[in-house]
């Protein structure tokens, strides 16, 4: 009796988790393409799963650095008070070898699609 509630249990915890996994890696690929575009002298007036795009053109200013390389770090969660106001879900920190530019998204679950809520130097 106890594997048949184990197994199902088990089951939606994994399943739960698959489903933030899901929208983390929408994020990395949301800024990944940003990114990108913006290495190449593009500037994405729109992007898959983003309901509006935001700091587009502080990316476009970035070109030069994006071309030579760059990491994203990925949080869960609003960006720390003062740049967040808690209504965020997600933030990333885009590194470059000089620069550096952080994006706030919101995950819109009715359209299924995020939106960038605004962005910061670093």
């Amino acid at each position: 009796m106890k594997r048949i509630v184990t197994v199902p249990l088990v089951a939606m915890l994994l399943a739960g988790c698959w489903i933030g996994t899901d929208k983390e890696a929408r994020v990395l690929t949301i800024a990944d393409r940003l990114c990108a575009a913006a290495a190449h002298g593009e500037t994405l007036e729109k992007c898959p799963d983003v309901v509006s795009v935001v700091g587009a053109d502080k990316l476009a200013e970035m070109s030069g650095e994006l071309q030579k390389g760059y990491s994203i770090e990925m949080f869960t969660g609003d960006a720390p008070s003062p740049l967040g106001d808690g209504s965020g879900t997600h933030h990333v920190l885009i590194h470059t070898e000089t620069s550096g530019l952080g994006l706030r998204f919101k995950y819109d679950q009715q359209r299924d699609q995020f939106h960038i809520l605004g962005y910061w130097t670093l």
